[in-house]
């Protein structure tokens, strides 16, 4: 299905571009992936504010300026939940399952995901974290080089 410009809009501002695999489940990659499906939850219900607030300091201003003038009944989601985590030193990228809807007048177009390591850049959100242990959203090209352990989580939506 094709992607509308809203859907475009939200894959620029979920901005994942990774993949996930298998493996043990770690408190890091819970912690991160239940920041990833919060903003997300608050970004398709249309409360930017409130996502704004999971977004690293240096990626802030941009996600603002994104969603400034956004209609935010234009954009829902519908059964998200964490798919996948994979955790690389101090980042980590989420992949949510579910369905992210955008509005243009009457016609609604929907994205579904059902697979937890898929590689759709709609799907993916990227993590960093703090120095303090919190988990935030961050843009590709805010990413710096980090080396560490891998480790995933998976959940399976409701009713999956």
């Amino acid at each position: 299905m094709r992607a509308t410009a809203g859907c475009g809009l939200a894959a620029l501002i979920l901005a994942g571009c990774g993949s996930s695999g298998a493996g043990p489940r770690s408190a890091d990659s819970n912690r991160a992936g239940a920041v990833a499906l919060r903003y997300a939850k608050a970004l398709f219900a249309g409360r930017f504010a409130a996502a704004s607030r999971y977004v690293a300091p240096s990626g802030r201003n941009a996600f603002l300026v994104l969603t400034d003038g956004a209609d935010s009944s234009s954009l829902r989601a519908h059964n998200l939940a964490v798919g996948s985590t994979i955790v690389t030193g101090s980042t980590a990228i989420t992949i949510l399952t579910g369905s992210l809807c955008s509005r243009a007048g009457a016609a609604e177009h929907c994205v579904t995901n059902t697979d937890p390591a898929s590689s759709s850049p709609i799907f993916g959100v990227d993590l960093i974290r703090q120095s303090n242990g919190r988990w935030l959203i961050i843009y590709p090209a805010q990413k710096s080089g980090s080396s560490g352990s891998t480790t995933t989580t998976k959940s399976t939506p409701a009713g999956g």
